[in-house]
């Protein structure tokens, strides 16, 4: 349960990276975090059905651990999982093909293609949307569970505002490290020479 429990962590400090950087108008790091954050939220609807199907609390660590040895798995694998265990539909698949292809236009080829930041901020929209839609997805999942009676999800308190921001942060601050954690809270920018 580690491995969960850091992914969960991995997830908390790019949802915070994530936050910030569409606050700031970083776009192209929005567009770097969204397709992170769409391949983990991805990746736990994949665990949460795959509880339901197999009637099991057990969480696959290839799908929330990788180690220098491992084999990846892609992002299109990912979608075709999700698509294979109705985490996602066909439009909702088709979609996320089309967002892979465009963030890597703005990562790869934002300087030698004439995609202007306009374009950038147009796909990290999307990416929100996608986020927002896959949000919704999960919380039916796990609404499943619950109704279930299986898998890892349990009800609890809804934690929201200033109480939910915590929550956030202590789980993010093991992967921040608590130093880099209060500089990016602080809003300070910090820069490597």
């Amino acid at each position: 349960m580690k491995s969960f429990k850091d992914f969960i962590a991995g997830v908390a400090a790019a949802t915070e990276l994530y936050n910030r950087a569409s606050e700031s108008g970083s776009f192209v790091e929005s567009v770097c975090l969204g397709a992170s954050l769409v391949d983990a939220m991805l990746r736990i609807g994949i665990v949460l059905q795959k509880q339901i199907d197999e009637r099991t609390r057990d969480v696959p660590l290839e799908l929330v651990f990788q180690g220098p040895e491992d084999k990846p798995i892609s992002e299109r694998d990912i979608y075709r999982r999700a698509l294979a265990a109705s985490v996602i539909n066909e439009s909702a698949f088709t979609q996320l093909q089309a967002l892979y292809d465009e963030r890597n236009r703005v990562i790869h080829r934002y300087i030698i293609t004439r995609i202007t930041t306009s374009e950038v901020l147009d796909i990290a929209i999307r990416y929100q949307h996608m986020i927002e839609a896959l949000t919704k997805r999960l919380w039916e999942i796990e609404e499943r569970q619950i109704r279930e009676n299986v898998g890892i999800t349990v009800r609890g308190p809804a934690l929201e505002g200033k109480e939910g921001r915590r929550f956030l942060e202590e789980f993010a601050d093991d992967k921040h490290t608590p130093a880099l954690a209060k500089l990016l809270r602080g809003r300070k920018h910090v820069h490597r020479d």
